[in-house]
C-alpha cells in the first residue's frame, strides 16, 4: 500500500496537550494516514508554557486583573482539591495521546527547530529529516504567527510541504501577518483549510489553490470511533454540558432545560483552567459535575446524551459523528470561533443550531426548533468528506 521508505511527520497541538479535541484530531489524522494512504506520526513539539504573569499581563483594566487574581488564589485555596482533580483530568488525556497517538519521541521546542534550519547535520536533524514529507494541521496551528514551526519554516529545500485543514480562527489578517503568510506559503507543494472562510482569506496570499476540507475528525467512521469510545456511563437520560468559556447564559439555559425535560445534568468544569463563577457554583440535586474524564469516557457522553450544551467546535462534530441532538452557544474571546461553527453547521444544514445571540439563547426559542433528522443524508458533508480523503490521497501518493 505504501511507498517504501515513505514516511510523514505531522505537526499540530499535539504533544501533552490537555484539550480532548486537540488529541482526537491528532488521532484521527495518523490513524487515516496509517490505514489509507502513508505511514505517520506526530512531532513532539514542546510549545512554549504560558506563566501567571503573562497571563495576568493579558488581561486589560484594573478590574480585569484583580478578578483573575482572585480565581487563582481559589484555585489555590478554597478549591485546590477540585482542581487537584482538574490535575488528574489533564494527566489523563495526555496520556491517551502517548499511548494511542504514532509519534516521534524527541520532544522539540522552538530553539530547536531554529537549530535545525541552522546545522543540519546535528543529531536532532537526522531524525527528524528522515521524514519525506511534512505536514501542518489540523485545528488552529495558523491562529499566530510566532509559533513559526507550525509553518514547516524548518523543513529543508526538497522535501514535500503540506497543510491539512490549518486553522486560522480569524475574520482578517493585518499587513504583517498577510506579508508572513506570503513568505511561509511560497513553497508549500499543497494547502488545505479548516474554515470555509479561511479559503478567500489566504487565496490571494499563495500561488497554490486553497482547498477547503473537513477536520481530521471527520475522515473516520462512527464504527471507527466506537473502538475508542467508552460504554454508557449513565443508566439514566442526561444532558451533557461542555463548555470552555464562562458565559453564564448558556448554564443557566442547560440548567432550565434539564429541569423541563427531566434529565440529569452532566457538567466538566473549569475545563480550561480558569474560573468561570458558574462552574464554581456546587451542583444542584440530579446534577453531577465530572473531573476526571478520559477521552473514551468524552465521547461516551456525548454519544449516548439526549442533548448536548456546547460552545466547542469538536463537541459539535462529535455531536454529529454520534447523531446527538445539540445546541451550540457564542464563546467571546480575542480569537473569534464562529467562522469554525459556521462552516461545520453548514455541511449539516443546522446553522439555527447556533444560538449566539440574546433571542436564540432562551428556552423559547430552543424548544421552537425541531430536532436535526439524523434519519437523512447530509449530502453537503458527505461530499467534503469523499472529497478530503481523495485530495489527501492524491497529495500524498
Amino acid at each position: 500500500m505504501f511507498e517504501k521508505g515513505k514516511t510523514a511527520a505531522i505537526i499540530t497541538e499535539y504533544y501533552d496537550s490537555s484539550n480532548y479535541g486537540g488529541n482526537l484530531q491528532a488521532y484521527a489524522l495518523t490513524r487515516y494516514l496509517n490505514e489509507n494512504v502513508i505511514c505517520a506520526e506526530q512531532l513532539s513539539y514542546k510549545r512554549p508554557a504560558g506563566s501567571f504573569w503573562l497571563s495576568l499581563q493579558g488581561h486589560k483594566g484594573f478590574w480585569s486583573k484583580l478578578t483573575f487574581f482572585i480565581r487563582k488564589v481559589l484555585q489555590k485555596t478554597w478549591k485546590c482539591r477540585e482542581f487537584a482533580r482538574v490535575k488528574k483530568r489533564k494527566e489523563i488525556v495526555a496520556k491517551f495521546g502517548r499511548r494511542f497517538v504514532p509519534h516521534n519521541m524527541t520532544v522539540l521546542n522552538d530553539e530547536d527547530f531554529t537549530n535545525l534550519k541552522l546545522n543540519q547535520n546535528s543529531k536532532i536533524a537526522g531524525d527528524i529529516f528522515r521524514y519525506s514529507l511534512f505536514i501542518t494541521g489540523s485545528d488552529q496551528v495558523w491562529r499566530t504567527t510566532e509559533k513559526e514551526a507550525y509553518f514547516l519554516t524548518f523543513v529543508p529545500e526538497g522535501r514535500k510541504k503540506i497543510s491539512y485543514a490549518a486553522s486560522i480562527s480569524k475574520d482578517s489578517l493585518d499587513e504583517n501577518e498577510q506579508a508572513f503568510f506570503r513568505t511561509a506559503l511560497k513553497d508549500f507543494d499543497a494547502i488545505s483549510v479548516r474554515e470555509k472562510s479561511d479559503v478567500g482569506l489566504i487565496s490571494g496570499l499563495c500561488e497554490q489553490p486553497v482547498e477547503w476540507v473537513v477536520d481530521p475528525t471527520l475522515l473516520l467512521t462512527e464504527e471507527q470511533w466506537n473502538d475508542i469510545c467508552s460504554p454508557n456511563l449513565y443508566k439514566e437520560r442526561y444532558l451533557f454540558c461542555y463548555f470552555l468559556g464562562g458565559e453564564k447564559r448558556p448554564r443557566i439555559l442547560a440548567r432550565e432545560y434539564a429541569r423541563k425535560n427531566g434529565l440529569r445534568l452532566i457538567t466538566m468544569p473549569y475545563l480550561t483552567g480558569d474560573y468561570p463563577f458558574w462552574d464554581f457554583r456546587a451542583g444542584r440535586k440530579n446534577e453531577e459535575r465530572l473531573f476526571e474524564v478520559s477521552v473514551g469516557d468524552f465521547l461516551s457522553l456525548i454519544r449516548y446524551a439526549d442533548a448536548v450544551f456546547t460552545d466547542s467546535f469538536h463537541a459539535v462534530v462529535f455531536s454529529i459523528i454520534f447523531r446527538t441532538q445539540f445546541f451550540v452557544f457564542d464563546r467571546p474571546i480575542a480569537v473569534s470561533m464562529n467562522s469554525r461553527i459556521r462552516s461545520i453547521l453548514e455541511l449539516c444544514e443546522a446553522p439555527q443550531r447556533f444560538c449566539d445571540t440574546k433571542e436564540m439563547e432562551t428556552l423559547q426559542y430552543i424548544e421552537k426548533l425541531q430536532p436535526i433528522d439524523y434519519g437523512r443524508p447530509f449530502e453537503k458533508l458527505e461530499e467534503l468528506r469523499d472529497k478530503s480523503r481523495v485530495w489527501l490521497k492524491e497529495i500524498l501518493r
